[in-house]
């Protein structure tokens, strides 16, 4: 069964998924397995630039 999930939680969505779509700005920033973002995988990073954005 697939289920879609869109949620601005992040940690959550990881915990619950097994494979994540991470989208920026309507675009496929990421995709993977939920090991694939286990030990870093880039996720905190991206949440960090995220927080950062801004929009002129």
């Amino acid at each position: 069964m697939t289920v879609v999930l869109v949620d601005q939680n992040v940690r959550r969505c990881a915990e619950v998924s097994d494979y994540m779509y991470i989208l920026e700005l309507g675009r496929n920033k990421a995709e993977g397995g939920r090991e694939s973002f286990e030990d870093g995988g880039g996720l905190r990073e991206m949440v960090a630039s995220w927080m950062d954005y801004r929009i002129d």
